[in-house]
Order: structure tokens, then C-alpha cells, then sequence
């Protein structure tokens, strides 16, 4: 229920300041007043307010917090500086201390800096307190009955990377301390650092899950994913895109949408070919077969799960899981008592993954041991025992001790699922992919999940991320997701970010920022509230925008930000500007302010991936057919009785305006008249001409939809629905993998895009 009163101009004005919009447009045009209790919530879990239910003096009291919290320490939390330019950081100090030092001309008093660098070198460096100049006009303020002002402290050249600055002012001031971030301007990729802007590169864009194939156990894995890359390689792409891989919900399989993971730091086990793991045959293959699983069940157990037309998450879950077993029982009997090259390996690799890995391992094991003894809570650390709900808890360190064996347990997983995937990156640059896996980031995670438990000072509490109100949700989305706090990551150093981007960067040519306007802002939803009542809340995007470039550089990864829908003000301008390409899809593509007809090839922009559609979307076939509008019709998904008709009505215009671009653009086959929608079909042809269509784009990358390729008409999530509706994350491919390269369409529009994007497929 929306507030009717006014909100408190001091409550409006101490919302702004925090950097939460309090009104805004939403997708329609319609102009919305965020309510009070929305900002109160808000502020609370920012910890501006103490209380949702503050009262007037401690709402002026924040706002004077706010105001002279800068002008209370003596160095910011964290200063972003940009490589090969003059670097220098503002500085607090007490203006009488400042102005003493003037009058006595005493150029002994001063300021003592040093600096630890990521790689541990130390650089040490003092300067004259009164040879340092003002950080710009009027930088004066009276902080608690004392002047102070904001000087500049130049910082000597520092290497890319995260480093740590000590500063003191006077002999036995208490230190202050900033983290550093020295980034590059512009992500790799970006023209003019050494990749020609005019290469256009195509590739296939897959759901791993959904692959079909005759070895994998129900459900796609990496070794279906070296298929592929062979498989693209031959038909001559570049880039291979895949759904996010991030770690879920062992003691729920069901619970498969790979955009609300328990973990963006570490990937889905379920992943693993279990029958690539060095050992299997030798050792683990016998342990399997004899397991609780395996025992009793037909000679081949795993033809079921490959044969159905869905994922069934459980039983894939429940005899993976039976494998890894027996495999880690051999390991543990052939390989780490023998301190063998993999057990060294493993080693190396949990040295390397540090507290992320052990906290990761550690949450899986006690999700494991509470599912293990029933609680009907297990999979929601916050519904835990007390005890186990911190991971510094002393129940918690006694749990790891007692239970060291089960946490190395799930640290291998991740190793293995690491190496494996890196195998397939290896295998992809053996084959000449130029640009490699196209990873997927998802935009948050689980509150339930294992970052947040890790690290739970990160997130806003009680606040799910979502979306305001738009055509197809009349009171917006809610995902369910808790975001980071933009205070908190500040304080941070935006290392919790980096270590995000670093991982899902490995194995990695390009990568996926799913809705990138977060690095500028979220829409926040107090947990509870219609999504129609949240509000916007800022982030910095200058700084997270350098930390993406600097991570983007260090892994030689390209950056694609997934801007569709609406975005702040000049923000697509700043992603440009940084070397972030954007998000194009065809059936947005079109010209809004005039015509409405669909943009041609040459009217795409460069710096963009394009494509026709995605995994929230309609294939090809089915937009074409109106089956996705069929559908939520059927489900009753349509916010107002009358938009099926209007939608309906749109859509036949939208087939028109298409086949007229592609006339235009020479592409429409022979036959088929631009006027004559209604008796043209999207048939392999067309399909092949609409991706002809795109490859003549100026945008450096172009995905191809597997799904549109083999000729499927549903598509892989049907957004506001779960599985109990629609067979969200389910649904497998209609061809198998090996049958792939004799499927006469997906062959033709792959040397369709080859010839147009100027590389050479195999006959």
C-alpha cells in the first residue's frame, strides 16, 4: 500500500544525499513517488537510519552524519587512480594544524605516506604539509568545533592493481589508511589496444543444460561443451556464449535457474564430466556401480535421463552425486596419501582460491549436514541454528575441525569443475577460436545462499533487487536477489567485485554482464513490498567501470554490458567510453521515434554484440508464430485483459517491418514478397536470412541462438513463471550434439555468417 501523506522534506533530502531516487519514470511514462516507508526502509539497510521508524531529530541527525562523514577521516575508503596519469588522493587535515605550519615556515612538519602494492613491494615518501595544495575551492568545513580542509597528496606512478596507502600527519597521529585501485580507462578489446575494430566475429550462443548428446548423464557438461567447440570451430566461429555456471543448490536440484545462484564465485558441479576425471575407470567407475544409487536399478541407468525431453535435476543430482563420491574415495585412497601431481595440483589450487574457496566448502559442508539430519531448513543459512549462521562463529570453526574431510570434499568439486572448464578454454584456443567462451555474469545471488553467508556485511538486508513497473508487469519484478551495498563495497575496495568479475573471467575471451545498469544503479524492493514501491538506488560507476577494465585487461577478456530496457542518462555513453560493448537484440532494434521500422545492419553501432533473441525470449519460430503470446495467455501472465490483442496486432506489424528490412537490406529469399507476411513461415530459410541479416551488422560480435539453429519453437524460460507453470531451465535441446554437423540448417547459416563476417567455415 503506497503512502498518500508527504514525506518529510528532510527525509527527501537525506535519500537524495544517500543517492536514492525519490520519484521516477518507469517503462511506460507513468511518473512514480517512491513512498516514505520505501525510503525509510532503504536508509535503514544502508545504516543511515538506526530505525525505519526514526523519528525527526535522528533523521536531521543522519543527515549531519552524512554531511561531515568525509570531513571525519582523514583519507576516502578507497581511491580509484588511471594508469600512466598524474595520481593523487584527497586528504583531511585540521586547518589550524595547517595554518600553523604556514606561519612557523616549517617545511619539517610533514606528511609521511607509504604504500604496499599488490605484490608486496613497499614505497615509502614524505612531503611538506604546506607545499600541498587546496583539492579544489571552498574544500573548508567545521567538523565538531574544528576547521578542517581538504588537501591533494600526490602519489607516485603505481602499477595496474589493488594496493593499500598509510598515511600520518603528525608525529604520533593515528594512521589512516585507503585502499588504491590504478585501472586502465578502457576494457580489453576496446579500439586501438591492439584488437582491429573491424573484426566481426560470429559464434554459437548455447544453454549448456539443455545439450543433448550421447555420453553426458541428463544433462549438458564439459565434455559436451569441448563437442561444441570443436563442432564451432569447423563451421568457422570465433566465440562460443554459454549460460552462467554458477554454483546452486545441492540439497535442492530443482531449483536450476542458473540467475539466482547460491554462488557467482564458483560453478554448478552438475557441470563436471564425470567420466573425464582422471581415476574413473581405474578406481571410481567400480565404487559407483556399486553405491545405494546404482544398486538394484537396469544395466543402464543414465538411458532414462538421457533420453527425456526434460532435465530431471533430481535424479541427474542424485547419481553425479553417487560418482563424485566414489571418486573422491579414490582420491583419497590413490592420490593425496601419495602426494601424487594432481594431489599437489589440488593443493596449489586451494592455496590459490584462499578464504573465498575455504568459505565456499566450508558452507557446503554444513548445508550438507543440515540437510543430512532433516531440517526442513537446510538450504537457508539464515534459518540455521544461531551458532552456525556467522562463519567466524566458534560453532562453526568447531564444525570445520570435526568435519575437515567433508569441506575438502566440496573444495574438489570446485577443482575439477575449474580444470575442466579451463580444458575446454585450451581446447578452444588450439582450435583457432579467436575469441574463446562467451561466460555469462548474473546480476545477483541467493539470500540464502553461500556469498551472502560468506560475506554477510556486503549485502542490504531485507531488500530484494527487481525492476519497476513495465508492459509486461504491470507491478513490476521482483527477483528475490539481495544487493550489494554500495557503502560496504567502498570500505571494501571494490575487491569483492574484482574477485566476481576475476572469476567468472577465467576460461574466458568475452564476457556477459547481466543488467549492467547495476554498476550505476539498482532498483531496490523492500522484502515484502509490491516491486511497484521500491526505488532506485545509486552505485559508483566511474569506479566499478575501472575495476571491470582493470579485471577485463588482467584476463585479456572483453566486456558486454546487457543494457536492454531503460538506463540512466548518458550511461550508455560511459560504457563506450570504457570499451564496454552493448547488448543488441534484433526485436528490440527498431526506430522508436519515428517509424518504428527495424534498424538495418549498418545502423548497429560497432562497439556491440547483437543477436535476434535470448534464453527470456521467443525463438525465432516461436515469435514468429506467436506461441510465446499464445502461451501467456494461456497462463494468464498478461497484466491487462486487452494487451493479448494489442500484442498480437503488434507482433503481425513487427513481421512486416522485419521482412521489409530484409528486403532492404538484400537478404529476403527468393519468393517471399515484403508485404506478404501472413503467408510466409519462419522456415529454415528465413531463419538462415535473418542471421544473414545480422552478420552484415557493423557490431564486432554476432551470437546465434543454438535453439533457432535446430528449428525449436519454446523457449528456455518463460520470465514470471516457475517450474510449477513452464519448464523453466529444462527444456533440452530437440537435436542430439553428434547429429549437430549433419542438421543441413545449422550447417548452412553457420557458412551464411562465415561468408558475411569475412571468416572461412569448413566444407
Amino acid at each position: 500500500m503506497t503512502d498518500t501523506l508527504p514525506v518529510p522534506p528532510a527525509l527527501v533530502h537525506l535519500a537524495s544525499v544517500c543517492d536514492i531516487t525519490t520519484a521516477y519514470w518507469d517503462a511506460g511514462g507513468t511518473h512514480r513517488d517512491v513512498p516514505e516507508s520505501t525510503l525509510r526502509m532503504l536508509l535503514a539497510s544502508l545504516g543511515v537510519l538506526d530505525d525505519a521508524d526514526a523519528e525527526p531529530p535522528a533523521i536531521d541527525a543522519a543527515l549531519e552524519r552524512e554531511r561531515l562523514g568525509a570531513w571525519r577521516r582523514a583519507l576516502p575508503p578507497v581511491q580509484v587512480l588511471y594508469h600512466d596519469e598524474p595520481a593523487a588522493i584527497p586528504l583531511v587535515v585540521d586547518a589550524d594544524e595547517l595554518e600553523a605550519v604556514h606561519a612557523q615556515g616549517s617545511p619539517g612538519a610533514g606528511v609521511q605516506w607509504s604504500i604496499v602494492t599488490e605484490e608486496g613491494e613497499r614505497l615509502a615518501g614524505d612531503c611538506a604539509l604546506s607545499t600541498l595544495r587546496a583539492w579544489a575551492d571552498d574544500e573548508r568545513e567545521s567538523v565538531d568545533g574544528r576547521a578542517r580542509c581538504r588537501l591533494r597528496l600526490p602519489l607516485p606512478a603505481l602499477p595496474l592493481g589493488y594496493h593499500a596507502l598509510t598515511v600520518t600527519t603528525v608525529a604520533g597521529a593515528e594512521a589512516a589508511r585507503a585502499h588504491l585501485v590504478v585501472a586502465p580507462r578502457r576494457c580489453h578489446g576496446a579500439a586501438g589496444d591492439g584488437i582491429a575494430e573491424a573484426t566481426r566475429v560470429w559464434g554459437l550462443a548455447i544453454q549448456l543444460y539443455a545439450v543433448r548428446s550421447e555420453e553426458n548423464w541428463g544433462i549438458g557438461d564439459f565434455r559436451d561443451l569441448e563437442g561444441i567447440v570443436r563442432t564451432s570451430a569447423a563451421l568457422g566461429a570465433d566465440v562460443l556464449g554459454i549460460n552462467p555456471l554458477h554454483a546452486l543448490f545441492a540439497h535442492e536440484p530443482e531449483q536450476a535457474s542458473p540467475y539466482s545462484p547460491s554462488s557467482r564465485l564458483f560453478m554448478n558441479p552438475l557441470y563436471i564430466a564425470v567420466d573425464r576425471v582422471p581415476g574413473w575407470q581405474e578406481h571410481g567407475l567400480a565404487l559407483f556401480e556399486a553405491s545405494s544409487a546404482v544398486a538394484g536399478t537396469s544395466a543402464h541407468p543414465l538411458d532414462a535421463l538421457r533420453g527425456g525431453e526434460t532435465i530431471d535435476y533430481t535424479a541427474v543430482s542424485t547419481f553425479k552425486q553417487a560418482a563424485f563420491e566414489a571418486l573422491w574415495q579414490a582420491f583419497l585412497v590413490h592420490e593425496q596419501p601419495l602426494d601424487t601431481a594432481r594431489a599437489r595440483a589440488f593443493a596449489a589450487f586451494r592455496q590459490q582460491e584462499g578464504e573465498p574457496l575455504a568459505r565456499f566448502a566450508l558452507f557446503e559442508a554444513l548445508r550438507e549436514s543440515r540437510d543430512a539430519s532433516g531440517d526442513p531448513g537446510a538450504g537457508d543459512w539464515r534459518r540455521w541454528p544461531e551458532g552456525l549462521r556467522t562463519p567466524t562463529s566458534d560453532a562453526v570453526r568447531d564444525f570445520a575441525e570435526r568435519h575437515a574431510e567433508r569441506v575438502d570434499f566440496h573444495a574438489w568439486l570446485q577443482w575439477l569443475a575449474a580444470e575442466q572448464l579451463e580444458a575446454v578454454a585450451a581446447l578452444g584456443r588450439r582450435s583457432g577460436l579467436e575469441v574463446g567462451l562467451y561466460r555469462d555474469l548474473a546480476v545477483g545471488i541467493s539470500a540464502g545462499g553461500g556469498d551472502a553467508w560468506g560475506d554477510q556485511s556486503l549485502f542490504a538486508r531485507g531488500i530484494h533487487v527487481g525492476a519497476p513497473p513495465d508492459d509486461f508487469s504491470a507491478n513490476g519484478q521482483d527477483w528475490g536477489l539481495p544487493p550489494l551495498d554500495p557503502r560496504a563495497l567502498r570500505e571494501a575496495g571494490y575487491e569483492p567485485l574484482a574477485a566476481i568479475l576475476r572469476h567468472n573471467m577465467r576460461s574466458a575471451g568475452a564476457i556477459r554482464i547481466d543488467h549492467v545498469m547495476g554498476l550505476a544503479r539498482l532498483f531496490w524492493i523492500p522484502a515484502g513490498e509490491s516491486p511497484a514501491n521500491g526505488a532506485y538506488v545509486g552505485y559508483p560507476l566511474d569506479d566499478m567501470l575501472a575495476v571491470v577494465a582493470l579485471e577485463s585487461q588482467r584476463a585479456s577478456c572483453i566486456v558486454v554490458g546487457e543494457d536492454l530496457g531503460t538506463v540512466p542518462e548518458g550511461f550508455r555513453e560511459a560504457l563506450a567510453e570504457a570499451g564496454v560493448l552493448s547488448y543488441k537484440l534484433m526485436y528490440f532494434e527498431k526506430h522508436y521515434d519515428g517509424d518504428q521500422s527495424f534498424r538495418l545492419p549498418e545502423q548497429y553501432p560497432p562497439g556491440s554484440l547483437v543477436g535476434a533473441d535470448t534464453h527470456d525470449l521467443p525463438t525465432l519460430r516461436g515469435f514468429w508464430t506467436e506461441a510465446d503470446l499464445e502461451l501467456r495467455k494461456a497462463l494468464d501472465l498478461f497484466p491487462e485483459p486487452d494487451m493479448h490483442d494489442a500484442q498480437r496486432y503488434a507482433r503481425g506489424e513487427d513481421r512486416e517491418r522485419l521482412l521489409q528490412a530484409m528486403a532492404q537490406a538484400g537478404v529476403l529469399p527468393d519468393g517471399i514478397e515484403p508485404g506478404a507476411a501472413e503467408r510466409v513461415s519462419m522456415d529454415d530459410a528465413l531463419v538462415l536470412a535473418v542471421h544473414r541479416f545480422l552478420a552484415r551488422s557493423r557490431s564486432r560480435l554476432l551470437l546465434a541462438n543454438v535453439e533457432d539453429l535446430l528449428g525449436q519453437v519454446e523457449q528456455m524460460n518463460l520470465p514470471g513463471t516457475d517450474r510449477d507453470l513452464y519448464p523453466n531451465w529444462r527444456r533440452k535441446l530437440p537435436l542430439a550434439l553428434e547429429r549437430w554437423t549433419d542438421h543441413r540448417a545449422l550447417v548452412d547459416t553457420a557458412r551464411a555468417m562465415s561468408a558475411e563476417r569475412g571468416s572461412e567455415a569448413a566444407s
